[in-house]
């Protein structure tokens, strides 16, 4: 696995673990970005990349820093 394709994993990994802190679904998600389902499925899968857009909106909605999304500092999703 290359550095970059372990960043999506580990991204789709920190959003798929914080959509079920708060409590949503990925059909929630998907409705937000604005994106089918099966497009989210493959983000959080790795198979899509994520964009900066969709980082930020992501983590405006979910109420974390997209830091923490991004792996620069610790996800807190208590």
């Amino acid at each position: 696995m290359n550095e970059s394709s372990s960043f999506q994993t580990n991204l789709a990994r920190r959003v798929r673990a914080t959509l079920a802190a708060r409590g949503h679904t990925q059909k929630d998600a998907a409705d937000m970005l604005g994106i089918s389902e099966s497009t989210l499925s493959n983000k959080l899968t790795g198979k899509i990349r994520f964009n900066d857009a969709e980082i930020f909106s992501l983590s405006h909605w979910l109420g974390v820093p997209s830091d923490a999304l991004l792996g620069l500092k610790p996800l807190e999703v208590a």
